[in-house]
C-alpha cells in the first residue's frame, strides 16, 4: 500500500477529515489540477493522489512498484493507454487494466528491464 505524505494533515475544510482522500479518489485530472492551485498544502494532496493511483495500478505488474515509478521517472518513460486513462478519470475507466503499456524513450529499454 502507498503511504501518503499529507495524510494526516486536513485541507478542505470544514469536511471529517476522513473524507478528503474519498474525495480526491474520485476526482478527475482537470478537478485535480483546479484543486492544486487553490493552495500548498492541496497541491501536496493532490501530487499524493496522483502517486497513489500510479502505484496502485502498476502494482498487480511489478514486484516493487515504487522503484518501478522511480524507473519510469529516471528514464523518461510513461505509462500509455487505459493504464494511463484510469490515473486521469478513475471514474471513467470501469474494467480492471490487465496490460501495463509502456512508452520507453530510445536507449533506456534496458535500464527498466533490470
Amino acid at each position: 500500500m502507498y503511504e501518503r505524505r499529507y495524510a494526516a494533515l486536513p485541507f478542505l475544510g470544514p469536511l471529517p477529515y476522513d473524507l478528503h482522500i474519498p474525495i480526491l479518489g474520485i476526482l478527475d485530472i482537470d478537478s485535480l489540477v483546479r484543486l492544486r492551485h487553490t493552495c500548498t498544502l492541496a497541491d501536496g494532496f493532490v501530487s499524493d493522489e496522483l502517486d497513489a493511483r500510479l502505484i496502485t495500478i502498476i502494482s498487480p505488474f511489478v514486484a516493487d512498484p515504487v522503484k518501478f515509478k522511480e524507473a519510469l521517472q529516471d528514464t523518461g518513460a510513461v505509462i500509455a493507454g487505459d493504464a494511463a486513462a484510469s490515473v486521469f478519470y478513475p471514474e471513467q475507466l470501469l474494467h480492471r487494466i490487465t496490460i501495463l503499456s509502456i512508452v520507453i524513450p530510445k536507449g533506456h529499454h534496458s535500464h527498466l528491464a533490470s
